[in-house]
């Protein structure tokens, strides 16, 4: 399978990734939880994997798949790019919901 990608955000114990699968051009968010950084933290990160495991609504990003690794725990996402999300931010306003 072949990949590109770009980082696009930072946060204290955890990186997101945006990328793409060339063969079928298909884009996802790829959210890198670096496990050193995040000790103490375990059972918050078992919580937002394990809820995002149930969870199907969409209005709510969906977890694709999880790779956990010695170091890492990779979750592959849905992509929500920017757009779509002022989109739908100024379709409540117009609205006034």
């Amino acid at each position: 399978m072949s990949v590109t990608g770009t980082q696009w955000c930072y946060a204290s114990c955890t990186e997101h990734l945006q990328f793409i699968i060339r063969s079928t051009g298909a884009e996802y968010a790829l959210k890198v939880i670096d496990k050193s950084k995040c000790r103490g933290k375990e059972h918050m990160i078992e919580s937002e994997v394990s809820i995002l495991r149930r969870i199907h609504h969409p209005n709510i990003v969906q977890l694709v798949a999880e790779y956990d690794t010695h170091s890492e725990l990779y979750l592959v996402m849905e992509l929500i790019k920017v757009s779509m999300i002022t989109s739908a931010l100024c379709s409540c306003f117009w609205l006034n919901i």
